[in-house]
């Protein structure tokens, strides 16, 4: 199964029951495809190189996450949802606010509107956290992600939910490249950060500020 969002995890719960399932990287399902010179975008023709991926690649068991994880990634990727719906409200209405025959009703419809994904915003990470609390091993993880200056509750939320439904045994390079970090130079800062998150959960550890950031040394007298 190609990890493709809600569906893919979907069909993959669904099979788990019945087979072994691997859950395989869209990015590494996509070079396999470029490896085969497979140009076509029909389903029928994506099937087939879904077969081949199968049969040549070796095959890593996919285990379910909990009951609990899929409940917290569907409420963090509404939140994402929300969040973006009312960065699109802002943008418009900043576009109307500029232009100087705006009509002052469709302002305040929007400003309506903000308001209120503000508040369903806020409802849904009160609800993700109270989840959360309720659960002994999320509520641990969670605090250790929140030890992190300028994660707050919403970002803590996200990056649980990401990050919990990913195979228990992935190294910090692997969680890097399925962020799709690790071929960009200028993601250099969140690259390292996820690698420090990936020691902090399975260590059980706060963040500590000291052993992220590097210090340069000093450049010795008369260089």
């Amino acid at each position: 199964v190609e990890a493709t969002g809600t569906y893919g995890l979907d069909l993959a719960l669904h099979a788990d029951d019945r087979c072994e399932v691997m859950v395989a990287h869209p990015r590494l399902v996509k070079g396999f495809a470029q490896a085969l010179a497979q140009r076509s975008k029909s389903d029928a023709a994506y099937a087939q190189t879904l077969l081949a991926f199968a049969e040549r690649m070796p095959f890593e068991p996919w285990s379910p996450p909990e009951v609990a994880v899929v409940e917290l990634r569907a409420m963090a990727r509404r939140i994402d949802d929300l969040t973006v719906e009312r960065t699109r409200e802002k943008n418009r209405l900043a576009a109307l606010q500029a232009s100087e025959s705006h009509s002052r009703l469709v302002a305040r419809d929007i400003e309506v509107n903000l308001r209120h994904l503000d508040r369903r915003i806020g409802r849904m990470i009160e609800q993700a956290v109270a989840l959360v609390e309720g659960h002994a091993d999320l509520a641990e993880a969670y605090g250790h992600l929140a030890s992190i200056k300028g994660v707050a509750a919403k970002s803590a939320v996200v990056l649980l939910a990401e990050l919990l439904v990913l195979p228990a045994g992935l190294t910090p390079k692997q969680w890097v490249a399925h962020a799709g970090f690790d071929p960009r130079e200028h993601v250099a800062v969140m690259r390292k950060l996820l690698h420090a998150v990936h020691g902090m959960l399975r260590q059980g550890l706060d963040f500590d500020g000291k052993r992220f950031r590097v210090t340069p040394k000093t450049a010795p007298a008369g260089a």
